[in-house]
This record gives C-alpha cells, structure tokens and sequence, in this order.
C-alpha cells in the first residue's frame, strides 16, 4: 500500500501568493495525500480565500482557523492530528512541482527498508530570475547513520575546516521544507520562536539526532519564494528580540552538547555557527528602516554581546578559512567598527537587490 504523507501548511497573511501555493499540493499526481492548512490568524483575508477554497477543491483539504501565535505553533496544531506516515512541511508562500510526491514516494519504495527522511533541493524564485540552490554535488545520495551524522546533522550545529569556504551555506539543510520526515521520527514539537530562533533549525536538532538512513534526490525541487513583493517587506524590519531569542537557541544547542556528552567538535562547530549568524542579522538591520542613530545603537549592542566577543576568541584560528570579503567583515565585527559595517551592508544589499529583482 502506497504511504499516506501528510503536506502541512502554515498560512500567514499570504493572500497573493496562497492559490498557487494550494494548487501545487491540490494538484499534485500522487494520490494518497493528506492535505492540513492551518490559517494562523490572517488578517489580509488569507483565512476567507480558504474557506472559499474548499469549496471547489477537487480533494479534502482540513482546514483549521487557529489565534495568531507563529509559524511553530500552526506546525504544531497540523502535528497534532496528522495521520500520515510521512509528513512534508511547506509555506504557504511558496509551491512545489506537480510531480513533487509522486517522484519522492517512487524514490522511497525503491529502498527495502524504511527511509527515515528524504531531502530535496529548493529554486529560489526572485521577481527576475530563479535560482536553484542544490544542497549537494550529487544527483542522488543514500546516507547511512554514520554518513547522515557526518555530512548532514553535525553541519546543523555548524560548518567547520573546509566548510567554512561556504559560509552562505550555513543554514541550507537547516529548513523543515524541503523534507519529507518518517512520522516515526519527529519525537519533539516546534519550539517557540522566542525559545528557539530559528525554529526549524532546533527542531531538526532535536529530532534528527537519530537517523538510521537518509536520501537525497534531485527528481524534484521546492520553488522558495524571494520575490520583492514578498521579500522587500521583511528587510524593513529589524528585531533586537529575534536577536536575543537567537542567543537563546546557542544556549539550547550548547545544552544538548552538554548534556549529550557530543564533544570538542561540535562546540567547535557551534562557535562558528555563533559567529557566522551575525551576518544576517547585522544585514537586515543594515538596510532596515530604522535611522541611522538606532541602527549603530542596535549595531553596537550586538558586536559587543559578551557571547559574541567570547566566540570570536575561539573562532579567530578558524576565521583564515572564511572566503577573504567574510573575513574583512568579521575583522570589522571583532574590532566593534558599527559605522563601516552599517554602510557597506546598506550598499551590499542596495546592489544585490537591484540584481536579483
């Protein structure tokens, strides 16, 4: 019997993008299909277009109207009552090919044991262009336990030697999109976002500790949308409390170390994941829409957190391996210079945007 999977939808105020993004999971080939959308408190009338929905949908689709407290939440709330033996996660925002499933059952059947998780790459749809991001060489990759732990978990706490010449990778196998997880295998629910920042990372972290194998396909692909309607909004804004909730997630991720008795590696790894973060966060506030007065305020706080000058200690015979434009911009973190952080960011982004769209 064909494997029931479970497509989890978290909906959020994604009104233009939200038809295309339920007709790719409506639409899709393969036919033994759970569909769960949980509107998380639209207020754009996300939650009225899936009322409407339903009501010409050519499959059932449960649909739950929840208060507004976050995607982890939504996630949770579709968990919850989830039957299938394999769940995917997807954003309301974005979509998948029509064949997307159907591919990946086809992938997991070829295998006589079961397959605790597949992963599959994402194409980054900007207004101009599309831009695939594949997670590794290889076409296709069956993992064992050790290889799974090797090449995929210990790159969720972070990258290090060689893996440090990509740090625009850091978070690229982080998502919860972009998988398919054996239900057997998610024994802990999303954290809050304010417990756990980001949230699919810790959630992969406490769940994916354990696999006993894993496969990676090419067959198909996730369209993450980055498009400007979508994304110029969200580099408005900057939030200190993502930044504090971040620091929150290292403490986690150091407990589990701890706890687990995981070793000098992996606080390795974790101090470059602490360092390599900033980037991001210095970026938005960069282009944000905050006065330049706040901007260095919120810049100084952050390259002078006591857990961020700590971690520089420790990273800075690890910081030659960086690509030399990365180690220019950590130089200026260490030395605390907000000012021409601030405005090469700015500039950065002001080019980067106008290229992709």
């Amino acid at each position: 019997m064909l494997p029931l999977v479970s497509v989890i939808i978290p909906v959020y105020n994604v009104m233009p993008f939200l038809k295309k993004c339920l007709d790719s999971v409506v639409k899709q080939s393969y036919s033994n299909l759970e569909i769960i959308v949980i509107d998380d408190g639209s207020t754009d009338g996300s939650g009225n277009f899936l009322d409407d929905y339903l009501l010409y949908s050519c499959r059932k689709i449960e649909v739950s109207h929840i208060k507004n407290n976050g995607p982890s939440n939504a996630r949770n709330h579709g968990l919850s009552f989830a039957k299938g033996d394999y769940i995917m996660f997807l954003d309301g925002d974005d979509w998948l090919e029509l064949e997307a499933i159907g591919n990946i059952v086809d992938i997991l059947l070829q295998h006589e044991q079961k397959i605790d998780l597949l992963l599959f790459p994402y194409i980054r749809e900007f207004s101009k262009k599309s831009v695939k991001r594949k997670l590794f060489l290889e076409d296709a990759i069956f993992f064992n336990s050790l290889e799974f732990k090797n090449l995929i978990y210990k790159k969720l706490i972070g990258p290090r030697g060689n893996e440090l010449k990509t740090p625009e990778k850091l978070d690229i196998l982080s998502t919860v999109w972009g998988k398919l997880y054996s239900r057997d295998l998610i024994k802990n629910k999303f954290s809050p976002f304010n417990v756990a920042y980001p949230e699919d990372l810790f959630f992969n972290i406490q769940n994916l500790a354990d696999v006993k194998n894993a496969v990676y396909t090419e067959v198909t692909a996730l369209h993450y949308n980055r498009s400007a309607a979508n994304s110029s909004e969200l580099t408005k804004k900057f939030s200190f409390d993502d930044y504090l909730f971040s620091n929150k997630l290292i403490n986690s991720i150091s407990s589990i170390i701890a706890n687990q008795n995981l070793g000098c590696e992996y606080e390795e790894r974790l101090v470059s994941r602490t360092i390599l973060r900033l980037f991001s966060f210095m970026l938005i506030l960069s282009v944000s829409s905050l006065s330049f007065s706040q901007k260095i305020r919120y810049g100084n706080s952050i390259v002078k957190d006591p857990i961020n000058k700590e971690s520089f200690k420790k990273f800075k015979s690890s910081r030659k391996s960086l690509p030399k434009s990365w180690q220019c911009f950590y130089f200026l973190m260490e030395k605390e210079n907000t000012f021409l952080i601030v405005v090469t960011l700015f500039f950065f982004e002001k080019i980067r945007r106008f290229i992709n769209g």
